[in-house]
């Protein structure tokens, strides 16, 4: 039976039901309970008074996207420089893998400067930075010896403006 009020809820997969008569009538609490009702599925009490059965999306892969001014070029840098494996190349869009994770590379960036959040946890972060300068970035910051420690971190920047980070796992810390 489909709610005769406007839906509470924009998603178009959202399934609406009218209010059953012992649920309670306190626009607060229905705006905020959610209770599970299945594997794929939870139930919210929307503002208009019906009950939303939601379908969990269902997640394919998950990609990170950056941004290049000359595609090519940023295809070939992660590709000579990481290893990425090229599975898609188009006039608009590429993707690389590196170690599983799926870069997408656009076109049409304007080349700025742009923190990424990326990460590259490497064995030796002094020779990655080193490899990054010569496949053609840059480093923002050197690494550099910490507490009597070798190098964990290079600041990089891509030929695209893209910056991103070298780590190294630290001797001695206790992993989550």
């Amino acid at each position: 039976m489909q709610c005769p009020a406007p839906p509470a809820c924009r998603l178009d997969r959202a399934h609406h039901m009218p209010k059953s008569e012992n649920e309670n009538d306190d626009e607060d609490e229905r705006a905020t309970r959610r209770v599970g009702s299945g594997r794929d599925s939870s139930q919210w009490f929307g503002d208009s008074g019906c009950t939303i059965l939601l379908e969990n999306m269902k997640i394919e892969r998950v990609k990170y996207v950056i941004w290049a001014a000359d595609l090519r070029r940023a295809v070939r840098f992660y590709r000579d420089v990481f290893g990425a494996e090229v599975v898609k190349e188009s006039e608009v869009m590429s993707e690389v893998v590196v170690n599983g994770a799926t870069i997408g590379i656009h076109g049409g960036g304007e080349g700025k400067r742009t923190w990424t959040g990326l990460t590259f946890q490497v064995s030796d972060v002094i020779a990655g930075a080193e490899e990054v300068v010569a496949g053609g970035g840059q480093l923002s910051r050197e690494p550099e010896p910490e507490a009597g420690e070798p190098p964990h971190l290079a600041m990089c920047i891509d030929p695209e403006g893209n910056e991103f980070m070298l780590t190294r796992a630290r001797a001695n810390r206790t992993r989550l």
